[in-house]
């Protein structure tokens, strides 16, 4: 899966709320654990200014950095850019496969057990995991779910579907010979507004399907979509490509042509976050690397992005300023409200959460994206059904236009 986030972001100079105080004492630390035990000496005097700077490196860590709710923090490195605070794991004792274009390293833990990871780190960029060759990784199942899509609040489905209806897929001969291993394998299923990444469970070579260990996002099949990939299979190495063998706990590794494998650096990422902040006011944070977090898709499945990794975290910050108009706020959801007819599903708790919102952190602005925006220069001939047009007039049938937000990133 080519992965279009950046496993380095660098945060220099993002101000998250206003500058910290000028005279603020400052420490040096030059470890993972000095610059933990700085962190907590902060959270014991939150209303005081902090400066902590950290001495050029990179800092592997074994959890995340926890910053408390703190009043005027500043977290900077020695240099711009010269640290990097990693949340994964060197892989190390590669070696060549003989008979092969290969090298190995072991992936066991501490108690000698194979490990789960779906993500490797070379020289600070991802690696491609190997999936199946012939240029080509989409394919279609065949298995086919009729129920019909409900709101969430109506059970999402008409009649719920069977274990079988959610983790079981027929596949095509062609696309899964009996040749191929799938024990290791993932299958990244994609769904209409989602998808779901499941490790295989079973394949029954006779009957052609494939059952998956977690529960998809949806059911296989549901609202006429069938297409899914297959990743980290042994058979897709290539040159640049990697393998684990979540069997017998060995990571493989294909080097391109001129690469000296004992002189790159592989890293394994292991934590989703690597520092979260715990709200406060006035941090700001300079010149630091992240690196290292997991990518955004795990071992469960999920709607897409909602649950998403991500290398630094930041809640509850304050000191925002409304920026919008009270009336103004209450004038647009009072129009929303007028379109609970026409959306009965989404708009009335939309509305009452924005109410609630707006009661309960009058400070907050409140934004609204219309994703009917998108569709508002439709020309008239595809605004309007084959109806009378007094429908329209009167009743407010036509077309308006939704998910405007993906046409526009489509």
């Amino acid at each position: 899966m080519k992965n279009v986030i950046s496993m380095k972001s660098v945060l220099a100079g993002a101000v998250l709320a206003a500058a910290a105080a000028a005279s603020a004492g400052s420490v040096a630390v030059g470890t993972a654990d000095e610059l933990e035990q700085a962190l907590a000496a902060a959270a014991k005097d939150p209303a005081a200014p902090h400066e902590i700077v950290v001495k050029a490196g990179r800092y592997l860590l074994e959890r995340p950095l926890e910053v408390a709710a703190v009043t005027g923090l500043v977290l900077r490195a020695e240099r711009p850019g010269a640290v990097e605070l990693c949340g994964g794991t060197k892989v190390t004792g590669w070696r060549r496969v003989e008979g092969t274009p290969f090298w190995a390293a072991d992936a066991k833990g501490a108690d000698l057990k194979p490990l789960f990871f779906r993500a490797l780190v070379k020289n600070g960029r991802w690696v491609e995991t190997a999936v199946v060759p012939g240029g080509t990784n989409r394919f279609e199942h065949s298995a086919r779910f009729g129920a019909f899509l409900l709101p969430n609040l109506a059970g999402h489905w008409s009649r719920p579907p069977t274990d079988d209806e959610n983790r079981v897929m027929p596949y095509d001969a062609k696309d899964i010979p009996d040749s191929m291993d799938l024990a290791s394998a993932d299958i990244h299923l994609l769904h209409m507004w989602s998808d779901s990444l499941c490790t295989v469970e079973s394949i029954d070579r006779a009957a052609k399907v494939v059952k998956v260990k977690e529960k998809p996002d949806w059911p296989m099949g549901a609202q006429g979509k069938f297409e899914y990939e297959i990743f980290n299979v042994r058979e897709g190495m290539a040159p640049g490509r990697w393998f684990l063998d979540r069997r017998e706990g060995r990571v493989y590794y294909q080097p391109l042509p001129g690469e000296e494998v004992e002189k790159l650096d592989f890293i394994r990422p292991v934590l989703r976050h690597v520092l979260v902040v715990n709200g406060g006011c006035d941090v700001r944070i300079e010149g630091i690397v992240f690196s290292g977090a997991t990518p955004p898709y795990g071992a469960g499945a999920g709607f897409g992005g909602i649950s998403a990794p991500a290398a630094v975290v930041i809640r509850e910050l304050v000191g925002l300023r409304n920026r919008i108009r009270e009336e103004g706020d209450y004038a647009h959801l009072s129009a929303m409200e007028e379109f609970n007819a026409v959306l009965p599903a989404h708009n009335p708790p939309y509305v009452r959460a924005m109410r609630m919102l707006r009661k309960a952190l009058p400070e907050i602005p409140l934004v609204a994206a219309f994703e009917t925006g998108f569709h508002e220069n439709i020309p008239n001939r595809n605004r309007y059904y084959g109806v009378p047009f007094e429908w329209a007039e009167q009743y407010g049938v036509r077309r308006y236009g939704f998910h405007g937000a993906s046409h526009r990133y489509i």
